[in-house]
């Protein structure tokens, strides 16, 4: 016979000592309330989300199942359920369990979040722009929601729409970093450099440690020419994030242009090391290698690309080998 009053103690206890960061003292409790309930929805989520924690994510998976058969209307369970999914490549999955969130219940704001965050993830612009409009909807206060339909019209080209909603935000809020930051980059990509410089320079006075304004400010530096200023923001940006491979890679391509190979090199060696599947390093090693005569390390990774379907980068590759290797 179950006993659910001991199960509801015995998982509050295990939620505590969670808190603690005693994980192992927890995950024994948690069983412990399953045993005396094993239909504790709670529990089971509760101990689903420390499984995750932990990297035990296909014991997790059954946790968050058992939560979803217990209560099939939690929308904790099937959101988390969804994030595992997410964060292991299942993507149908996932979407069935972000669509039933939402389904469960529509007036969440933070269900709507998580929607886009997922349509986004999964290169769908369109269902991610109608999620967050109806985040900012439900929670027009919130001017984060707004910024962030802002940069997913901006990935829908609509240019005009976005650049109202993020001007409503500063006029509301002055002081809103992000979106300071993102009308800097919307004038990047219209070639205003004035107003773009303006504003990232407005949104790093605001937050000197905003990432995307700081890498933007120097793509502006690069674009009219001041390379040296350009560097100045790259190292600055390495510093506060060193993992930071567009950072590397843009910084290397300043150093290539200045003839520091070698330097460069050293850049781009540290980006593939954060990810070898970089695909802008892979190419301007490549570059740097037959700048530096080590031509056979470079042809072997310029016609590789130049065979790949990898946009942009692997034309520029093919080009490069048609005009210089096969002469």
């Amino acid at each position: 016979m179950p006993d659910m009053e001991e199960s509801i103690q015995l998982n509050n206890r295990a939620v505590l000592l969670q808190l603690e960061g005693k994980g192992e003292e927890a995950r024994n409790y948690f069983l412990q309330s399953l045993e005396s309930d094993p239909r504790n929805a709670t529990a089971h989520n509760n101990l689903g989300f420390l499984l995750t924690q932990t990297g035990d994510f296909d014991e997790a998976l059954r946790h968050f199942e058992a939560a979803i058969q217990s209560d099939p209307a939690s929308e904790t369970a099937h959101l988390n359920k969804a994030n595992l999914h997410l964060a292991k490549g299942e993507m149908e999955q996932a979407y069935t369990h972000y669509t039933r969130t939402v389904e469960i219940n529509r007036e969440n704001a933070g269900n709507w979040e998580m929607y886009a965050k997922f349509f986004m993830v999964a290169g769908q612009p369109v269902e991610a722009a109608e999620a967050w409009g109806q985040a900012v909807q439900l929670k027009p206060e919130d001017m984060t929601y707004r910024v962030e339909l802002a940069r997913t019209l901006m990935n829908l080209e609509r240019m005009g729409d976005a650049k109202m909603l993020l001007e409503l935000v500063v006029q509301r809020d002055p002081h809103h970093a992000a979106a300071w930051g993102q009308l800097g980059i919307l004038f990047l990509l219209r070639k205003d450099y004035g107003l773009s410089k303006e504003y990232l320079q407005k949104a790093l006075g605001l937050d000197p440690g905003n990432e995307s304004a700081r890498y933007h400010l120097a793509l502006v530096y690069l674009s009219t020419g001041d390379r040296q200023q350009a560097e100045q923001e790259l190292r600055w940006l390495i510093r506060l994030y060193p993992r930071s491979i567009k950072a590397r890679t843009d910084l290397a391509v300043v150093l290539l242009s200045e003839g520091r190979s070698q330097d460069a090199l050293e850049e781009l060696d540290m980006a593939l090391s954060i990810d070898p599947g970089f695909v802008k390093a892979r190419y301007y090693r490549g570059l740097v290698l037959f700048q530096l005569d080590r031509r056979e390390e470079a042809v072997a990774i310029l016609r590789e690309m130049a065979e790949s379907e990898a946009p942009e980068y692997g034309e520029k590759a093919h080009l490069f080998v048609s005009k210089y290797i096969h002469q």
